[in-house]
């Protein structure tokens, strides 16, 4: 069963991409490009959580460290391929065109 939800008067569903009004409501997980070291993974999560993204970093050196390198290292890699960068989340929510 499909939830639906009635906002300003256009049916919306919560899981769908398409409806921009309905996803401005939510916050989105992005990579930062304004606020980044590496590739701005720990500064889209400090976003995203509302926390400093500093905090974020010292938690994930904290991790890597103390679980040997490779499981840290490959956690941040995944999540560079799996998080989009900010430009690509804010074009979806206008449908602008997206230049990479």
């Amino acid at each position: 069963m499909v939830e639906r939800l009635l906002y300003e008067g256009i049916e919306h569903r919560p899981h769908s991409l398409s409806n921009a009004p309905y996803m401005e409501k939510y916050k989105r997980l992005y990579r930062s490009e304004t606020d980044k070291v590496i590739v701005g993974v720990c500064a889209g999560i400090g976003d995203y959580a509302s926390i400093d993204p500093v905090l974020v970093r010292i938690v994930w050196l904290l991790v890597v460290v103390f679980t040997g390198f490779i499981p840290g290292i490959l956690v941040y890699a995944i999540a560079v391929y799996i998080i989009p960068k900010e430009s690509v989340v804010r074009a979806k929510r206008t449908s602008e065109p997206v230049t990479l």
